[in-house]
């Protein structure tokens, strides 16, 4: 998984689901610590055990989202060149938003 903070998520969903805060802060909990907006997406789409573990995603499409989000976000990052001191420059949030809404399947109204 990538280990970048995916805040265009968190702020997308939060337009439309106002419960989504508890979530993170449910998976916070959880997770013992911070957590990334693409492990809240994990972590309430998949489908939860008897024992509290997830396994499986509750849809395919979600998988295929998750998955179709890291390999676009991958693609972008090839394509950029590296920082002075040779790092990797991070997207900014309105990157990963149109790369989000890129995979989703553009703006639904």
């Amino acid at each position: 998984m990538s280990k970048w903070n995916i805040h265009f998520l968190l702020t997308l969903v939060a337009l439309c689901t106002p419960y989504l805060r508890y979530n993170v802060i449910d998976v916070e909990k959880l997770k013992g610590g911070p957590v990334s907006d693409a492990e809240v997406f994990a972590e309430t789409h998949k489908k939860k055990k008897k024992d509290g573990s997830r396994e499986g995603w509750v849809e395919t499409r979600a998988s295929e989202q998750y998955d179709g989000f890291h390999r676009s976000l991958d693609e972008w990052c090839q394509t950029q060149p590296a920082s002075d001191d040779g790092t990797p420059i991070q997207p900014s949030s309105d990157v990963m938003t149109s790369i989000w809404t890129d995979v989703a399947g553009g703006v639904s109204k």
